[in-house]
């Protein structure tokens, strides 16, 4: 048996086929032509025609392979797609883009993420998660607020991995519980939460949800002309890009834990039941079997990876026991390792070689953590600020008077494996290798 997946990923699409072991069979990747068409200098923004035209060239490439190797589209039993998470593209009547699609790292709809946040105080909370301006239900807001002709003429507000799926299926208005998390979707009523329609948004602009790997439509006759697809290819629910790495690296069962790096970095980890989190930085997304997979991402991986590379190739550098040195320029979104504030990430080069200080002020950094390139990246928490040590210490103390005062120890490295740049982690006491004594919400 063969499966497809296609990911739309920030820099563009590729495609695997692999077969029932996981092995793939044959892959191809295209880059998007303009990574950001936005007009105005702060947005991010991508061309709905650019995806369609890498979906494409990835997709046709990947059959190619196939076929060099003796085995048909035939074969292919299901497709799933995984796009950004939060990014937004709304469709015409008849399901052409009214505009370029807002990514999920545009920040426009700051004001209106604080009135989502209150109308959808409830959903929140019994989420554990907090909307922001990375949210797509926020940029719907936004669209209805300040471009109300586009918001009229909407017919459906697409995901990035929903627009890929309307060109193989041709059917645009559906949607995974994973993309809609973002879109105010709640996995455990399984409907669209109740403040929604008190911001004045209409429900029937929004896609109808399905499970992830839930079939919902199969490849048309046009579009297995156009992709070298089988018609009749059922086409399942999909994920957002995140998530589905996170399982593509074996974070499947409850206790398993996957961090990975791309244009952003992830952190996720299997739980039984949902983990809410009071900040709402760290939020979970529901697992086909019911479980859930907790965990979030900040902005600072492949432009830091480019960075520590120093121009070098990460080809054939997949060295356990090598690390990387890296820079955190901007604090990332809802990287879940504390509630305090982390400042930068330190780690080592790929040399080998102990990061010096340098005059700039390194030694202001209050956090540090080190990414093993195990395949791939698991954080290990290393010494917090002094200030956090001596509360762990008074906390300890109290709990313990005749405990001696001492740092915290070491965690265990966990044992993981994983393609590509995602690695499985092993069940920590945090997720991060050195426990924090239970004063910070650690994943």
């Amino acid at each position: 048996m063969l499966f497809m997946g296609i990911d739309a990923g920030t820099q563009g699409v590729r495609c695997a086929v692999v077969n029932e072991h996981g092995e793939v069979i044959a892959a191809k990747s295209a880059p998007f032509e303009t990574l950001n068409v936005a007009d105005v200098a702060a947005y991010c923004e991508q061309s709905p025609e650019d995806w369609a035209r890498a979906a494409e060239t990835a997709i046709v490439g990947c059959v190619r392979a196939l076929r060099e190797k003796g085995l048909s589209a035939d074969r292919i039993r299901a497709i799933s797609i995984d796009g950004t998470s939060g990014t937004i593209v709304p469709l015409d009547a008849n399901f052409a883009p009214l505009m370029n699609g807002i990514m999920y790292n545009d920040p426009r709809a700051k004001k209106e993420a604080a009135i989502v946040h209150a109308a959808m105080n409830a959903h929140e909370k019994k989420l554990g998660l907090r909307f922001g301006a990375s949210f797509s239900l926020s940029r719907i807001l936004y669209l209805m607020r300040n471009e109300p002709e586009i918001y009229e003429k909407t017919r459906v507000f697409a995901h990035q991995a929903d627009y890929i799926a309307g060109l193989l299926t041709g059917e645009f208005s559906v949607s995974d519980d994973s993309n809609a998390l973002k879109t105010g979707f709640d996995p455990i009523a399984r409907r669209w939460g109740e403040g929604i329609e008190k911001l004045g948004i209409d429900l029937k602009k929004l896609p109808f949800v399905v499970r992830s790997g839930e079939a919902f439509a199969r490849v048309n006759a046009s579009a297995a002309a156009r992709f070298g697809l089988s018609e009749g290819t059922p086409v399942v629910g999909g994920a957002t890009d995140g998530t589905a790495s996170a399982i593509a690296a074996g974070a499947v069962r409850v206790g398993s834990w996957a961090s990975i790096i791309g244009t952003t970095f992830v952190l996720k980890g299997v739980t039984r039941e949902l983990v809410i989190d009071p900040n709402g930085s760290s939020y979970s997304h529901r697992l086909p079997g019911g479980e859930w997979l907790l965990g979030g991402a900040g902005n600072v991986g492949g432009k830091c990876l480019t960075l520590a590379a120093d121009g070098r190739s990460y080809a054939g550098e997949a060295d356990p026991h090598r690390r990387a040195m890296l820079s955190a320029f901007r604090q990332g979104r809802a990287l879940p390792v504390c509630r305090f504030r982390i400042r930068r990430l330190l780690f080592r080069r790929y040399t080998g070689q102990t990061p010096v200080s340098g005059a700039d002020g390194r030694r202001r950094i209050r956090g540090k953590a080190v990414v093993r390139a195990n395949a791939g990246a698991r954080l290990h928490g290393r010494r917090h600020d002094l200030r956090l040590r001596r509360r762990m210490q008074k906390r300890r103390l109290a709990e313990n008077p005749r405990e001696h005062l001492k740092p915290p120890a070491r965690g265990s490295k966990g044992r993981g494996s994983g393609n590509g740049l995602g690695a499985a982690g092993g069940n920590r006491r945090n997720g991060l290798g050195r426990g924090c004594g239970g004063k910070h919400d650690c994943i």
